[in-house]
Order: C-alpha cells, then sequence, then structure tokens
C-alpha cells in the first residue's frame, strides 16, 4: 500500500501549496532537441511512453538551449495526464536546460517557456526534478527527436 504524506509548513515559503509525497511516485523522464524535432519519453512499468515531433520554421532557428526547453515543455504536455500528482526527474543533455527549468532564466524568451512549463505542472500537481545526464544516457530521447 502506498502511503501518502501530507505536510503543511511553511505555508508563505510554499506560496499556499500543499506538498504530497508518495514513495514510489517518481517517474523518470527524458527529452532531447535536435536540429528538425524534438523526443522524449517517459519510463513506467511495463511499457515506456514515447512522444516527439517536429519544429516549426520558426523553431528550428532558435538557439540549441531554446529547443531542449520547448523540448521538455513539449513532451511534458504530452504526459501531464500520466505525471499528475507525481515527481519527474526530468533528464536532458544540456546543463544548462536543467538550470534553467530549475531556476528560470534572465533571458525573457527562456524564462516565458520556464513559465510555460509551470503552468502545466501546477494544475496537473506535477513536481520536476531536472538533471543533467550525459548524452551517452540520453540516446533514446536524441534519436526520438530525428525521425
Amino acid at each position: 500500500m502506498e502511503e501518502l504524506v501530507f505536510w503543511q509548513f511553511n505555508l508563505g515559503r510554499l506560496n499556499g501549496r500543499r506538498i504530497w509525497l508518495k514513495s514510489s511516485a517518481v517517474r523518470l523522464a527524458y527529452s532531447a532537441a535536435s536540429d528538425t524535432g524534438y523526443g522524449g519519453y517517459i519510463v513506467e512499468l511495463p511499457a515506456q511512453v514515447a512522444a516527439q515531433g517536429v519544429w516549426s520554421a520558426n523553431s528550428a532557428m532558435d538557439s540549441s538551449t531554446m529547443r531542449e526547453v520547448l523540448a521538455a515543455r513539449r513532451v511534458l504536455q504530452s504526459f501531464a495526464p500520466k505525471l499528475a500528482g507525481l515527481c519527474a526527474r526530468w533528464h536532458t543533455d544540456n546543463q544548462n536546460v536543467a538550470r534553467i527549468i530549475d531556476v528560470g532564466s534572465r533571458k525573457s524568451d527562456l524564462q516565458e517557456e520556464t513559465k510555460c512549463i509551470s503552468e502545466i505542472c501546477v494544475p496537473h500537481g506535477i513536481s520536476i526534478k531536472p538533471e543533467w545526464v550525459p548524452r551517452s544516457r540520453n540516446e533514446q530521447a536524441d534519436y526520438l527527436s530525428r525521425i
């Protein structure tokens, strides 16, 4: 039986949000971007669920960092119902993206995408813990971004 632990403390710091923790509530998610598209997946038992797409002409011209943040947002958007109420350890092979998703960016376009990620997470009760992984550990998401 999964135990739910409810913590309600320091409401000012939490901006009034409740925190629900489940011992088995963590999902692993991976995302990547290429020049032509994005891809990603979440690891679930018994199967992995994938999402992918191609960039518009405008998005293809964006910086690689912007494309990686967009990839994370679009993959998250695809999986939001499956991740509802859970914590997602979000793996990316771009160190800047892990930091931007975690704390935001001074660049307005990247910050806007970070806000969009938050606007997906909050109503679904999703917590994201971004983590950098070497490209060699993100090969499947990278492959999905290229097909």
